[in-house]
């Protein structure tokens, strides 16, 4: 049975594949993955200085960092609950470009992808290791690797790379 196969039908309408045990297609998601895997040896999460200071080129204009921060009183769901934010921050130009630039995943502009970014990074938090999704959306497909590192001051954040192609029209 995988993993999506277990997974709340509400998580498994956001995503075409929860990859736990990643695998990766995306060249950029193989590299970013094989750069975190390096730099986490054996520890449960490298540092994120250790991931910022070692990636290419290629590597930094797809990732971005992404930190918790605290829940604003006006985001809430459909259950009123408040929702996790996060921050992001050492973005690179074209994952900036697909998230909508800097600044918090309550801030984004694109609301689909916010959620489904936000059901990505909590499930890397919780389960403290790295996860691949898949995903179609107003006729893009996304891959999207999100991995646990530690920050300066020891707190969680997720070292996060995106790949998007666009879907190519049969015809």
């Amino acid at each position: 049975m995988t993993q999506l196969a277990r997974t709340p039908a509400s998580i498994r309408r956001l995503f075409r594949m929860v990859d736990l045990a990643p695998t990766p297609h995306a060249d950029i998601l193989v590299m970013g993955l094989g750069l975190w895997q390096v730099q986490r040896g054996r520890q449960l999460a490298p540092h994120e200085n250790d991931i910022v200071a070692h990636w290419p080129a290629q590597l930094r204009d797809s990732s971005f960092i992404a930190r918790p921060q605290p829940a604003h009183p006006q985001q809430t769901g459909p259950d009123h609950k408040r929702h996790q934010d996060y921050g992001f921050d050492t973005i690179g130009p074209r994952a900036a470009a697909l998230i909508g630039g800097q600044g918090t995943l309550c801030a984004m502009a694109d609301r689909r992808l916010a959620v489904r970014l936000r059901h990505l990074l909590a499930m890397v938090l919780e389960r403290g290791e790295a996860a691949v999704v898949e995903f179609s959306d107003r006729g893009r497909n996304f891959e999207i690797l999100g991995a646990p590192v530690t920050a300066g001051n020891g707190d969680p954040a997720i070292f996060c790379t995106i790949s998007c192609d666009f879907v190519q029209a049969r015809g």
